[in-house]
């Protein structure tokens, strides 16, 4: 068992020498499959090339991460600017409910009072017709015949002229003296 410890732990540690030495391009630390062997020197026009093909790497994947920073950078600034017009159309829309509430509010009052309005007019209208038939049923019952309708001119000449012949023998007018002898 520690054995295989032993042995997993060997093929890491010859794999991180792997890594390393193919990154440096030479092994710091001889492993001990190599130790006895001896290492040419690395020429030195790979190593410049290598250096340069890294610095260019490196100098494109700056560029890259200022792309992206300027990229996250105007996204933000859209964010914001979207996050404000939502927030603008938001209150716009509370403000247009509430409004919409109010106007429901007032309508539903409309509505109420028109149908009281209405309710009211038609009670009338029954009370008129009831009191129209209470009408014409007292006025077939009724004995006296209606007056006829008259001017008021002619209402006051018929109280100021006297009448023709009176029941009781006397005029109004003047009686003839006798004459005295």
């Amino acid at each position: 068992m520690e054995y295989c410890k032993y042995q997993a732990l060997r093929r890491k540690v010859f794999e991180l020498e792997d890594l390393v030495a193919s990154t440096r391009d030479f092994a710091l630390v001889p492993t001990a499959e190599k130790w006895c062997q001896t290492e040419p020197l690395p020429d030195v026009a790979e190593a410049d090339h290598r250096c340069k093909h890294l610095y260019q790497g490196k100098c494109v994947h700056e560029r890259m991460c200022e792309d992206k920073q300027q990229l996250i950078l105007s996204l933000e600034k859209r964010l914001m600017a979207l996050s404000q017009t939502l927030e603008d159309v938001r209150d716009s829309f509370l403000e247009k409910s509430a409004d919409l509430e109010a106007l429901q509010k007032k309508a539903d009052k409309q509505s109420k009072s028109t149908g009281d309005v209405l309710r009211q007019n038609a009670e009338k209208d029954r009370e008129i017709a009831s009191l129209k038939t209470q009408i014409e049923k007292l006025s077939q019952k009724s004995p006296v015949q209606p007056k006829t309708k008259r001017g008021l001119l002619a209402n006051i000449k018929e109280a100021v002229t006297s009448p023709q012949k009176g029941t009781s023998g006397r005029s109004l007018g003047k009686t003839p003296k006798t004459p005295q002898h």
